[in-house]
Parts: structure tokens; sequence; C-alpha cells
């Protein structure tokens, strides 16, 4: 599309003849038609132009409608194909059949789950009781020490 073009079709929207005007409403109405026989809507052709008529006074409406007519199309190219590989594939099938199979294995694998479970915090407890023997000790030992210091000083009190 070349400048001159690009301009026509401004001016055109801007500020559009008669013609443009029936123009745009016939095209507005065309699209509606082709959209409600998509969606299997129900309506008649009456509607539809009563309906492009409207859009096709407001230019708020018209952007809109051309906005969401590349909306519309996005979807019906991109994302209906995708939607219906993934409803008819036949890895959603498979793992489908594969359901109760995946639930036994989980039901068999809760108790060696509880059971690595139990065995870290049984490694845990027994970590801790380690640290608590540990402090016990230092604790003796600092005790010992300090029984032996005063013990000391009493005998050189003595003498």
């Amino acid at each position: 599309m070349n400048i001159r073009t690009l301009k026509s079709n401004i001016a055109r929207w801007l500020c559009p003849t008669e013609k443009d005007k029936d123009e745009i409403t016939r095209q507005i109405s065309n699209r509606l038609r082709y959209n409600r026989q998509l969606l299997k809507r129900s309506g008649t052709v009456w509607d539809d132009e009563e309906q492009a008529q409207k859009i096709a006074q407001s230019r708020r409406r018209q952007l809109k409608f051309w906005l969401n007519q590349r909306l519309i199309s996005a979807e019906k190219q991109r994302i209906e194909p995708a939607a219906r590989w993934v409803y008819g594939a036949d890895l959603f099938k498979i793992i489908e059949r594969l359901g109760p199979t995946f639930e036994s294995v989980g039901v068999l694998a809760i108790p060696f789950v509880l059971l690595l479970a139990t065995q870290g915090y049984e490694e845990r407890i027994l970590q801790r009781e380690r640290l608590y023997q540990e402090r016990l000790q230092q604790q003796d030992n600092e005790r010992l020490q300090q029984q032996a210091v005063t013990d000391y000083l009493n005998q050189l009190s003595t003498i």
C-alpha cells in the first residue's frame, strides 16, 4: 500500500461521502452476517443491517468494530485450531486411560514417602540429642576445672 492510497483511505474514513457511508455500512453488515453464521447465532439480515447502521454512524463504534474483527479473526485462525488439537490429542487420551494406574502408584508411594520423612526426623532428633550431650559434657568439664582451681586455691591458703 502506497502513501497515496493510505491518504485516500484516511480521508474517506474521516470525511466519507454518502457512497462511502453506504459501502461501509454494507461491509459491516456483511461482516456481522458472517460472524452470526460462524457463531451459529439466531438473527436476520435486517437485524445485521440495523446494527451495521448504528456502527457506521459512530467513529468510535467503527473503530471498536474493526478492532474486534481483528481479534475474532486471530481467535479463529490461531486459538481455535490449537484448542481443537488439544481436545483431540491422543496424548491426553492416553493420560486419561493411565489415570487409575497413576492413582495406584500414588497410593503405594505414600508409605515410602512417610518412611523417608520419619527417617529424616529421627536423624534430626538424634543429632539434637548428640549436641545436648556434648553441651552437658562441656559444662561438666568447665565445672571440674573450676573445682580444681578452687581446690588449688584452698590448698594454697591452708599452706
